[in-house]
């Protein structure tokens, strides 16, 4: 995909599609940074390649001439179509005409620097700067600033004046430190700083995406200050000299035969991801809580039992993942994880939660889909952010009634558990895909009409006899499957459910239906047995049909 975007770059023929292109990658943040850079050199590539009838100066690169319009009627077609300047003196000719500059072989850069205040890029890799002058600061319309392999060993304070950079690339560099408030920079998208070793900062994730993957444990431990990436498999056993990688910040060791990690483990500070997928870790070491900016942690598919409680002091940690283990039960101090977005902890032994769940404030995902659980902690509803709770296939009877309490909550799956009620579910405005499916239900509450945002309701495979009249208030409902239940008749208020789609009411005995359902403008999907229904009933259907999108019904 990203190499499609570029070549779309690149080969568009006019200034308006590049910019079409560049919109539609602006929603891409991953490709987002790269294609910025690129596409303003498309621009430039566009340029040089028309130039071959133009004579230029010498460190000047003529710009194609518009023959549909002038350049200078906006701002951003004559920063398009502008030369690239690579010669400094020629520029300062007319500085304000200067809108990129790129300048090579320096062992300097002259104090001059500031005197274009057009200029939105400036290109000085592969040059052997030490420093910057802070007059780079004066420089307010500057967005793209490339200073790649030099031997900057530190930037000037000035550089956090560039209020409208948007991409900064500094790799391969001796950078000791950055300003403190160079992440202040309000439009600055894409910061690059890998290659440079003593830099004690964590790289972005969409860098770390591009930056190379070590996958042999020899390569890596010849070249330690190199390795950002590091994915190893087949692995028995993890060596002391694992800890020597102090830039390591993305570690897999997936499909071997790990059995526990070194304490030397603690040493790479600078980690941030930990894959240990598929492995026969029994137990994880103390040693793992002390991973001071580690944000993801994969222990899926081990025979884990449990987890320590050291864990909760991975106070950055923002995804947990240990499917298919065999814990029974979470340490409390898991609460402690303040910065957690996302725990999936699928096909455990669990069959209850900590109270301290509820400290989760940041939690927006929870996954605790086919364990062991029977009731869940009050708690719950104190998780304000969550937005996605999954409990498919556990043994859960009841419900908090502070599950209402989850305003933010889009999706919830109670499927296959053994709920006979509901509590009050009128706090869960949010909420739009509820699926209650393979659960003994025998009624639903009346507050189940206040869920206004509900677009799919599941509750197959219940034994619900009747429905209440409230369920007309979904009004943005399009999917609602009440397939093998024991009902007889369908409310008359159904009627009102205008946006409904999707209809199944299969596998129940139904005798009558109300005249209202004509009323379901947008049903072109309906899934009902006839076979109870009485010559006028089916007389009434056929009419009431004829007001829908259903095309056809079998045994009408």
């Amino acid at each position: 995909m990203i190499l499609s975007l570029f070549s779309s770059i690149f080969s568009a023929a006019t200034i308006s599609e590049k910019k079409k292109i560049f919109s539609e990658v602006r929603r891409n943040s991953i490709v987002q940074s790269l294609c910025l850079f690129l596409f303003l050199l498309g621009g430039l590539i566009e340029v040089s390649a028309q130039q071959t009838k133009t004579q230029t100066k010498p460190g000047k690169v003529a710009s194609a001439k518009s023959t549909s319009a002038k350049s200078s009627k906006t701002d951003s077609l004559t920063f398009i179509k502008s030369p690239i300047y690579t010669s400094l003196q020629e520029a300062l000719k007319n500085p304000k005409k200067v809108y990129k500059l790129k300048l090579a072989n320096l062992d300097s850069l002259p104090s001059s620097i500031g005197s274009f205040p057009n200029l939105k890029v400036l290109d000085l890799t592969g040059s052997h700067l030490k420093t910057l002058p802070s007059q780079i600061g004066n420089l307010k319309q500057l967005q793209v600033l490339k200073a790649d392999s030099n031997q900057l060993s530190s930037l000037p304070e000035s550089i956090t004046q560039l209020k409208q950079l948007q991409f900064l690339s500094l790799t391969h560099n001796k950078l000791t430190s950055l300003p403190e408030k160079i992440d202040s920079l309000p439009n600055l998208k894409s910061l690059q700083i890998r290659g440079n070793a003593e830099l004690n900062r964590l790289l972005s994730k969409d860098e770390l995406a591009m930056t190379k993957t070590f996958q042999s444990l020899q390569e890596a431990l010849a070249h330690p200050d190199q390795v950002y990436k590091l994915a190893l498999s087949k692995v028995t056993q993890l060596p002391e000299s694992i800890g020597s990688l102090k830039n390591l910040q993305s570690l897999s060791v997936d499909n071997g035969a790990l059995t526990t990690l070194p304490d030397q483990i603690t040493q790479l500070t600078k980690l941030q991801d930990l894959s240990l997928v598929n492995n026969s870790i029994k137990e994880l070491p103390a040693s793992i809580g002390k991973l001071p900016n580690l944000q993801s942690l994969n222990l899926s598919l081990n025979p884990l039992e449990k987890l320590p409680t050291e864990l909760g002091n991975l106070s950055k940690l923002e995804s947990l993942t240990a499917l298919q283990n065999r814990i029974s039960s979470l340490p409390s101090e898991l609460g402690n994880l303040s910065s957690l977005k996302s725990l999936n902890l699928t096909g455990n032994q669990l069959t209850s939660l900590p109270e301290s769940i509820g400290k989760l404030g940041n939690l927006q995902q929870l996954n605790l889909m086919g364990n062991k659980l029977e009731k869940l902690p009050s708690s719950l509803g104190d998780i304000s952010k969550l937005e996605k709770l999954n409990l498919f296939g556990n043994k859960l009877t009841s419900l908090p009634e502070s599950i209402s309490k989850l305003e933010k909550l889009q999706s919830m799956n109670l499927s296959q558990n053994a709920l006979q009620t509901l509590p009050s579910l009128d706090g869960l405005k949010g909420l739009e895909s509820l699926s209650l499916n393979e659960n003994p239900l025998i009624e639903l509450p009346s507050s189940i009409g206040e869920l206004t945002n509900l677009k799919e309701l599941n509750l197959a495979g219940g034994k619900l006899s009747s429905l209440p009249e409230s369920i007309g208030k979904l009004k943005n409902l399009s999917a609602l499957d009440l397939s093998a239940n024991q009902l007889s008749s369908l409310p008359s208020s159904i009627g009102g459910l205008e946006k409904l789609e999707s209809l199944d009411v299969w596998s129940n005995k139904i005798t009558s239906l109300p005249e209202q359902i004509n009323g379901l403008s947008s049903l072109h999907d309906l899934k009902l047995p006839t076979q109870y229904l009485s010559r006028t009933e089916l007389d009434k259907l056929r009419m009431s049909l004829m007001k829908t999108k259903v095309v056809s019904l079998p045994g009408l």
